[in-house]
């Protein structure tokens, strides 16, 4: 006979549990972690960014900016969930000019890591907040802080309260790849912005404000020749980078797709530029980077968690124009 087992009463998560589930669908290894920091120091109006990575990001990520900064009051604020400055109604979703808006990445870092936030406004005092494991401590004034405003903030011990998580990361090599792979889609979309990076104990690298094709033409390899081919549909603008060839090896390839600015995954979109231009590349893909802006009511970036992936309102005018352009450049090309 079988036995009957009772269903269990229903009851409420803790906030602790909640808060690191939500943390393991945004926080799902360090490189998205640096993203969701490099996200904020831009939208912060960033000129100069310091990045720092040891081990890979799971000792630390440490990123410091020239922004606005954090007012004082706001600071423990901003690691609380779903606190934001950037929306303030359900529509403000589809008229969006920044990379943030749910108020989720601080929240999630904090349940999972411990963090160190220094903060300054222009023309007042620099603050300091310590947080582990989602225990917040108040605020303080600090002189540590260099600078005229902005934010420096330290990622130490990621998922040390919650071991389960790291049974998802990989290999030291396959990690690096990744934040390698975060790096450089910031260094594309951003060529006005300086950067620095240090990567474990790699040397300092820096990479100073540049035209864009100049950025592009560093990040791809100064070997190789970077066509530009540009087109503009209605409220559409395209601009495509590309080379005729690149390493054989996948990890050594650039492949990036930007809209607005936002590095996002669309197999669609890959596949009309490796399939249109097979005929011009020979056994393997060259590098190439795609940027695509169209008007925030066009788009919804509110798909997935870590906002890699967007919705066109008109999708097939976008991938039309990527087609288009890139056919006319063969034809040129024969003639």
């Amino acid at each position: 006979m079988t036995e009957v087992t009772l269903s269990k009463k229903i009851e409420l998560l803790p906030e602790n549990i909640i808060d690191q589930i939500k943390a393991g669908e945004v926080i799902e290894r360090p490189s998205t972690l640096l993203k969701e920091l490099l996200e904020n120091s831009l939208d912060a109006h960033s000129k100069n960014i310091d990045i720092e990575i040891i081990n890979n990001g799971l000792d630390l990520i440490r990123v410091k900016d020239d922004g606005h900064g954090i007012q004082s009051d706001s600071l423990e604020l901003a690691f609380c969930r779903h606190a934001t400055s950037k929306i303030e109604r359900f529509d403000d979703l589809y008229q969006l000019h920044s990379y943030g808006f749910r108020g989720e990445a601080l929240a999630s870092m904090a349940s999972v890591a411990k963090i160190t936030c220094l903060s300054k406004v222009s023309k007042r005092d620099a603050f300091k907040i310590f947080i582990e494991g989602g225990l917040t401590h108040p605020p303080i004034p600090t002189d540590s802080f260099s600078g005229a405003s902005g934010t420096e903030i330290f990622v130490k011990d990621l998922f040390y309260n919650t071991p389960a998580r790291m049974k998802f990361v990989q290999s030291q090599q396959t990690e690096k790849n990744h934040l390698k792979k975060i790096l450089r889609s910031f260094l594309l979309a951003w060529p006005k912005v300086n950067f620095t990076i240090k990567f474990n104990e790699d040397k300092k690298k820096e990479f100073k404000s540049a035209t864009a094709l100049s950025r592009i033409e560093q990040v791809f390899g100064s070997s190789n020749q970077v066509i530009k081919k540009t087109e503009v549909y209605d409220d559409i603008q395209l601009e495509v980078f590309f080379t005729k060839t690149a390493p054989k090896s996948s990890l050594l390839k650039v492949h990036g797709i930007f809209v607005n600015n936002r590095l996002i995954t669309n197999i669609r979109l890959h596949k009309v530029i490796t399939n249109t231009l097979s005929s011009f590349w020979s056994e393997t893909s060259g590098h190439y980077a795609i940027f695509i802006q169209v008007a925030p009511h066009h788009l919804d970036v509110n798909v997935h968690p870590n906002k890699t992936v967007v919705k066109f309102f008109d999708s097939n005018k976008v991938f039309g124009l990527l087609s288009g352009t890139l056919k006319r450049f063969l034809r040129e090309r024969k003639e």
